[in-house]
């Protein structure tokens, strides 16, 4: 599977009369126009199946204040290129450059209807605020996607990352609960994170999971600052900009986004059950276990594993640097899972040859019957 942009989200400030507008257009229709008076919105969902969800509220205080028109209004969409091509479908991702550029023709004429309805030109000052590109992961089981998930959140190491509860990012927390989620940002660079079990997303939205036996999805969400950094977005607003081509540049660039923003921060290396990883060592050490680097080894990773988070974790010396040598994460999994292969291989279908013959000779009913690549793109 390849990588492709989920959703993306942009922005336009109303005046009054333009919000007036709205009402006028869409506002007798409750099925399509309707108040969420939990968050002080109103929802307008007309064309959600075909990819296009959008949000009205109150702006700001400070932003209508020194808005040269004091707009008082805020419209963010939620666009789903997927449907704006395949309506209706939550799996039709998209992968080629083609492809958006179709899925942009269809989201310009919904606007266009907008615009004729309500008279309100939604693209002329929207600004593109978020993006968030994506990679689904199949596994073996549910129960593997649920120890991933579990390793990931100890396994946060680069500094500038930090945990965050899943309400901070997802409005949607009493569904997916945070078991089926690890979710870490970096505030500075404007970006979040996040590795989530796809498949029981699937299945509290009532869509046919029959014959998946494991789901992740890898994702990340590149804010507006991340987005003006890496230079994706030259104008303030899209009436100026070419939305077709920002998405052409963050798809070209998306494999090493979700490396740069989601694998480098984790601890990379091979996970093996506890035992397995034992004998890992043991073998790395010449097979000495009274050796004072084996006993470094053995009580480094029983640091790693009773800590919450691998950043808190000491270097002891030389130990660190040993586990990445061997291609070895200190984390051990579960017995019931006994071998997930690095985050980085996870992303990209491979393996380290090191640690898949290690099992062939000692556990090979841990391997699948072809490699992880192979099994990836089954």
């Amino acid at each position: 599977m390849k990588e492709f942009i989920h959703t993306f989200g942009i922005e336009t400030y109303l005046t009054d009369n333009q919000y007036n507008a709205f009402y006028r257009a869409y506002g007798y229709h409750k099925d399509v126009y309707f108040p969420d008076p939990t968050n002080n919105k109103h929802v307008f969902s007309k064309y959600a199946q075909r990819g296009f969800r959008m949000e009205l509220k109150k702006a700001d205080p400070m932003v209508t204040k020194f808005d040269v028109l004091h707009r008082r209004f805020r419209a963010d969409w939620i666009v789903t290129p997927g449907k704006l091509l395949y309506p209706g479908h939550a799996m039709m991702n998209l992968y080629t450059v083609e492809d958006y550029d179709k899925a942009c023709y269809e989201l310009y004429r919904i606007l266009d209807e907008i615009e004729n309805a309500a008279g309100v030109d939604l693209l002329k000052e929207g600004r593109l605020y978020r993006v968030d590109v994506s990679k689904d992961i199949p596994t073996p089981s549910e129960e593997y996607s649920q120890e991933i998930i579990r390793l990931a959140k100890k396994g946060l190491y680069q500094y500038g990352y930090r945990f965050m509860e899943p309400v901070s990012d997802d409005k949607r927390v009493d569904d997916l609960k945070d078991e089926n989620g690890v979710f870490f940002h970096n505030k500075r660079q404007d970006v979040k994170s996040k590795i989530y079990n796809k498949l029981e997303d699937l299945k509290i939205h009532h869509y046919n999971t029959a014959g998946m036996t494991g789901l992740l999805r890898f994702e990340l969400a590149l804010k507006r600052r991340a987005l003006i950094n890496k230079k994706y977005i030259t104008a303030e607003h899209l009436g100026e900009d070419d939305l077709g081509r920002i998405l052409e540049k963050i798809m070209k660039d998306a494999y090493d986004l979700l490396h740069d923003h989601i694998t480098t921060p984790l601890w990379n290396g091979a996970m093996l059950s506890k035992n397995l990883q034992r004998l890992y060592i043991w073998r790395y050490c010449d097979y000495k276990s009274d050796s004072a680097k084996y006993k470094k080894l053995m009580e480094y990773r029983k640091a790693c594993n009773s800590l919450e988070c691998m950043k808190d974790a000491e270097d002891m010396g030389s130990a660190a640097k040993h586990f990445k040598e061997m291609g070895l994460s200190p984390l051990y999994c579960s017995d019931e899972v006994g071998y997930i292969p690095a985050f980085v291989d996870l992303l990209d279908g491979t393996e380290d040859e090191r640690v898949r013959e290690f099992l062939r000779i000692q556990n090979p009913g841990l391997l699948p019957p072809v490699q992880w690549k192979d099994y990836c793109n089954l």
